[in-house]
């Protein structure tokens, strides 16, 4: 009992406590708001990003409501886009060694849920998926998760960059991947293909 009035006493005075909201640190020492209903969010401004001017031609959600600029020169549709009921597209580089899908479904996920329903995706693919970045980005003025994954397919290393979005709309994932070794060379490409993501 004294150990939650000493908890109590030092909130109050530090300010950080009110009727709804504290602020917390996570293990890697990101700030975050706790709010009194159970959730959370994280604290730190969201990164802005904007559609790239080269980006030319929309895709449109089937089903959600969202849009994704893509760049022609560098990206092209996919004719096998359906080997996944799931997805609304599918794009392959044009040179053929980078890949990007968009998952879209109309239920709406709690935005503390997107890290976890991530993952278990990837794991449809590799089972050794870890995260090696995460950081919340605003893109077009819609607020995403970006997640860097790593994970192996059938023995052949690979780097999923991906932007996830959570709300009304429903549930958004915007996925590129290539082989580890070939990364650093489509980075830039799968980058601006994620930067023209919107939702309406």
């Amino acid at each position: 009992m004294n150990l939650c009035v000493v908890v109590v006493a030092l909130l109050l005075l530090s300010g950080v406590a009110s009727a709804d909201t504290l602020r917390a640190v996570t293990e890697d020492g990101k700030p975050v708001i706790l709010n009194g209903d159970g959730t959370w969010r994280y604290e730190a401004p969201l990164q802005g990003v904007t559609k790239p001017a080269q980006a030319g031609k929309l895709f449109k959600g089937t089903r959600v409501r969202y849009g994704l600029w893509m760049d022609e020169s560098k990206w092209r549709l996919a004719k096998d886009k359906n080997d996944g009921a799931e997805r609304d597209y599918a794009f392959r580089h044009v040179t053929g060694d980078a890949y990007a899908m968009v998952i879209a479904e109309r239920l709406e996920v709690p935005m503390e849920s997107l890290k976890a329903i991530a993952l278990q995706n990837a794991r449809n693919a590799t089972k050794d998926v870890r995260v090696t970045k995460e950081e919340l980005r605003n893109v077009n003025g819609t607020p995403v998760l970006a997640l860097q994954m790593e994970g192996t397919i059938q023995g052949i290393p690979f780097v999923f960059n991906g932007y996830y979005y959570a709300g009304k709309r429903g549930t958004i994932q915007v996925i590129t991947y290539t082989g580890r070794n070939l990364f650093d060379e489509y980075r830039r490409d799968m980058e601006n293909l994620l930067s023209g993501f919107f939702v309406e």
